[in-house]
């Protein structure tokens, strides 16, 4: 067993080392990589994000529109039913761009992971000599097909969040013209009008919700994928998708 005062000093070291170290992030790693090997620049960026924040993507991780009640609601029950799913759903949409959010934010991978940074720092100092020619393949294929995910599920996201927030408008407005004392036709027509704004909304809001959680599940993947594209890259893995090397039987792919 080891003396109890070298397990106190390796334990501290290590809080150090971590505590001291820089920020490595994806880009970070990609730049060393294109230092060393100039002939890859710019061929690995789909490392580094999985779109470019267009300011469609960003409108549609924006909080949705609320309902505005000016005291209609409560009078119009079957209105009413309607507003208060729409309410209720567009705390957990708000929540679930939020997530989806800090998913596409993610730019640290493997932070506190010791191994990972030392790792990091060996690559930094060697010459890279292995061929990544195939992993970079197995990396274009698997990203290829998460990309096309992504936009799939983005594309009816923000479609879905266009017809939910246009149908959320109707409703506001249609609200504030509703007048307190006039004929009982005009009323009824108001009502319908606000029946049937309610009523689309509440249609693509279980679709819009479905579509919000396969994107996490997207990102989710995507952002565990390209952790291990890293490692494969600084020579932690053999292949883009395989295990972590053991320490001491890493492979001679660096001088």
């Amino acid at each position: 067993m080891k003396p109890l005062y070298f397990i106190l000093f390796s334990l501290l070291l290590s809080i150090q080392l971590v505590k001291s170290q820089e920020v490595i992030t994806f880009i970070s790693i990609l730049e060393a990589l294109y230092s060393q090997k100039p002939q890859l620049t710019n061929k690995l960026n789909f490392v580094a994000a999985i779109a470019e924040l267009t300011p469609e993507i960003e409108d549609e991780l924006q909080p949705i529109t609320k309902i505005e009640d000016n005291g209609w609601l409560d009078q119009l029950q079957y209105v009413k039913e309607y507003t208060d799913q729409i309410v209720a759903a567009t705390k957990t949409i708000d929540e679930a761009n939020q997530e989806i959010t800090s998913l596409l934010a993610f730019e640290k991978p493997n932070e506190g992971d010791i191994e990972f940074f030392q790792e990091y720092h060996s690559f930094l100092k060697s010459t890279l000599n292995r061929s990544l020619k195939s992993g970079l393949t197995e990396m274009k294929s698997a990203f290829q097909a998460m990309h096309q995910h992504f936009d799939y599920y983005m594309s009816a996201s923000i479609s879905h969040k266009k017809e939910i927030v246009k149908n959320i408008v109707m409703i506001n407005r249609t609200l504030l013209q509703l007048p307190r004392k006039t004929h009982k036709k005009i009323i009824e027509n108001y009502i319908a009008d606000l029946f049937k704004y309610a009523g689309q909304a509440v249609s693509e809001i279980i679709p819009y919700l479905q579509n919000l959680e396969k994107l996490k599940d997207v990102l989710e993947n995507y952002n565990s994928a390209r952790t291990s594209w890293v490692e494969f890259l600084i020579g932690m893995r053999h292949g883009p998708s395989s295990a972590r090397i053991s320490k001491g039987m890493k492979p001679r792919n660096f001088r």
